[in-house]
């Protein structure tokens, strides 16, 4: 339920940077975004680890190699959904092969944008960035839509995005899809539909 009031708020907000209005400690527009961006850019300074462990050379050491594997691990799979099934929403791990079960729309590749990012995986990121900028959420595979399982998954996954690597055309995508949504929003008891037709 929290999760799913989260993703209400975040449409909310999507709604309110559609009209072009950034306000950040009273400044609107430009300032706002511009202050915005200071704010996280401050916030991307401090590495999000815990400190309160011991960070002798041998922890230290152990640590890097855990997230070399880790890294390791995630190119892997990515590299897998890169050949045989870029764009769609996940690949089947049997037999790699292209999977819908999201709208058609590519939830790996917009799930994945954020750990490419954090990852340092540049090329691998402005890759999936531009297949992103050619998503038409207009169109799906014909299906209805998860309202819950789209806020999170696309517009959160779109806004994570946005707010790390600072790309305006993740936070296009975001309210565009936002904008198609709100008719799940329009109820008699202002509780959302659990799914949607994106088509109609």
């Amino acid at each position: 339920m929290v999760l799913f009031l989260l993703a209400i708020v975040c449409l909310s907000h999507i709604a309110s940077l559609s009209s072009a209005k950034h306000l950040v400690n009273g400044m609107v527009g430009l300032e706002g975004h511009v202050a915005r961006q200071r704010e996280v850019a401050r916030f991307l300074s401090h590495p999000v680890q815990a400190s309160n462990f011991s960070n002798s050379d041998e922890v230290q050491r152990l640590r890097a190699s855990r997230a070399a594997d880790v890294r390791k691990g995630f190119v892997h799979a990515w590299n897998a959904y890169r050949k045989y099934a870029f764009g769609a929403d996940e690949i089947n791990p049997l037999t790699l092969e292209p999977v819908t079960t999201r709208n058609g729309w590519g939830a790996s590749l917009i799930d994945a944008l954020d750990t490419l990012y954090v990852m340092g995986l540049d090329d691998e990121f402005k890759e999936a960035a531009e297949r992103v900028s050619r998503i038409n959420f207009d169109k799906n595979d014909g299906e209805p839509s998860k309202v819950f399982e789209t806020s999170i998954r696309y517009i959160g996954g779109l806004i994570s995005a946005y707010e790390l690597s600072g790309n305006r055309m993740f936070l296009k995508q975001a309210t565009s899809l936002a904008d198609i949504m709100l008719e799940a929003f329009d109820t008699s008891t202002g509780i959302p539909w659990q799914m949607w037709d994106v088509q109609t």
